[in-house]
């Protein structure tokens, strides 16, 4: 709700896990200068120090006053070089750093994934990234622009759980999470699997195709930074024999570049 809220008021938001140490939490809001915090009641305490208006969606009054609203549209428009939204990198090397990712490089990303997936893959997808992650813009988006819907759980790992994920079409993970719930997904229905995140064994695709023999299996490589996905492979008919599957060409609307040289007369390529 709060993401379709910012969207369509113009806006561009910035998740925030509320499992982050309070230091995190204050440094990312103070940094972006978000100008409002969303929050429910249950983690209202986590941003009670916010520079920033705190709104409780929840909580009686907001709920009260939401009631009036009207729901048409808005009247605001935004252009392909505004920010659609702020996701900040994990900071392992340093302080963390927000990313700014423009309205016309998630278009072009959706653009890609529909022509991808939007002929029956989108019709239910299992949401399990968070937010602060921006595989979640995929798994979000993708199938919303496409006409289908979202099943939101905790994380993927609630596949275990009686009766979830049953009648999804597209399922989204990184491999070691999904090894440990393949075996739920047998005769689920699922038609396509997305990984991404980590390197993708070749005996996990064996695994899949194993309990899924019709899904599709992509692997997706991509830096925040270059909007989710850059590269996408799928697995061909013949995975016998597979080890390190590649991470694919190029997506719709993406060049890739590969760069060699010698170094202190060792020679190196990466791509």
């Amino acid at each position: 709700m709060a993401l379709l809220g910012v969207m369509k008021a113009g806006g561009a938001y910035l998740p925030v896990d509320p499992s982050y140490p309070a230091e995190r939490i204050a440094y990312m809001l103070r940094d972006s200068g978000a100008v409002c915090v969303l929050t429910d009641e249950e983690t209202a305490g986590v941003v009670a120090d916010a520079p920033a208006e705190v709104i409780v969606v929840d909580s009686a009054d907001v709920v009260g006053e939401l009631a009036g609203l009207d729901a048409s549209a808005l009247g605001v428009g935004v252009s392909a070089f505004d920010p659609a939204y702020v996701i900040y990198t994990s900071g392992s090397t340093g302080r963390p750093k927000g990313v700014v990712v423009e309205h016309r490089s998630v278009v072009s990303l959706l653009s890609w994934a529909v022509g991808e997936f939007g002929d029956g893959d989108f019709t239910r997808v299992l949401g399990s990234t968070s937010l602060s992650f921006d595989v979640s813009v995929f798994e979000v988006f993708g199938p919303l622009v496409s006409g289908g819907c979202v099943e939101v759980v905790r994380d993927v790992l609630a596949l275990a759980d009686a009766g979830a994920g049953r009648g999804v079409s597209l399922v989204s993970a990184v491999p070691s999470a999904l090894s440990r719930v393949l075996g739920g997904l047998t005769s689920s229905g699922v038609g396509a699997v997305v990984l991404a995140g980590e390197a993708l064994p070749g005996g996990l695709v064996r695994d899949i195709r194993a309990a899924l023999p019709g899904a599709r299996v992509a692997n997706i490589y991509g830096p925040t930074e270059a909007t989710v996905y850059s590269t996408a492979w799928f697995a061909p008919d013949d995975v016998e024999g597979l080890v390190s599957p590649p991470i694919g060409r190029p997506v719709g609307n993406a060049r890739c570049f590969a760069g060699c040289r010698s170094f202190a007369g060792s020679g190196w390529c990466g791509g």
